[in-house]
């Protein structure tokens, strides 16, 4: 086996990432996942095949305006405009259809990371085309590379001191994580008062009741 040379502080950056991985709620999704900045945005359509129906302002009236309802854009523009102006400009509202448009930008191992992100870059995610930014958890289905990338970054950065950790998923199934590369194994069938698993890294894993009664009554299960 070959012998790899890292310094003390990338090896404490790995460790730290690869605890941050295994501790962090995963949201309900397999392994491998990560995570992104969600936005989203309107896409125009003709009324009645959107989502929702929306009044634009048409170019007279300066930057355009979106409003909900017809009511709610002549009492806007009320407050804006009077007279012969005010009724030119309610004249020419578009009524459209809306749909809502998710999009996804970046990507981060660790809710850590993208909340450092949001700190230094967040100021970039506003207007119409970048709306309500929030952390959205994704699966890399299929995607050998990134999940064979990601075993060994848990591998060199494992610290065998971090304690096994089982949790719930919102369908009540249990995880357990291995306490050498972190990876997580659904426990499956009845383990009667304990059992081993084996990890695909080697690693025997012993699973005590004890872990499982603490977690189901945490998750308020039976």
């Amino acid at each position: 086996m070959a012998t790899i040379e890292i310094p003390d502080e990338d090896l404490a950056f790995l460790q730290e990432l690869v605890k941050n991985m295994a501790s962090q709620d995963r949201c309900c999704t397999a392994d491998p996942y990560y995570y992104v900045v969600e936005t989203h945005r309107g896409l125009i359509a003709p009324s009645g095949y959107g989502d929702h129906e929306v009044w634009v302002t048409g170019a007279n009236s300066g930057e355009p305006q979106i409003f909900s309802s017809d009511q709610e854009a002549k009492t806007k523009l009320a407050e804006q405009f009077e007279g012969e102006e005010l009724a030119n400009t309610i004249d020419e509202l578009w009524h459209f259809g809306m749909h809502k448009v998710y999009d996804h930008h970046n990507v981060f191992l660790t809710r850590a990371g993208y909340e450092k992100h949001m700190e230094l870059d967040g100021h970039n995610y506003r207007g119409s085309q970048k709306k309500d930014p929030q952390p959205y958890v994704m699966h890399a289905g299929r995607n050998p590379e990134f999940k064979t990338l990601l075993e060994i970054v848990k591998r060199i950065g494992h610290d065998r001191t971090i304690p096994i950790k089982i949790t719930a998923d919102c369908s009540a199934n249990y995880w357990v994580t291995c306490p050498a590369c972190h990876a997580s194994t659904d426990l499956e069938g009845d383990l009667g008062e304990g059992g081993e698993l084996k990890c695909d890294c080697g690693q025997v894993i012993e699973v005590r009741i004890p872990y499982l009664v603490d977690n189901k009554e945490k998750d308020g299960g039976g």
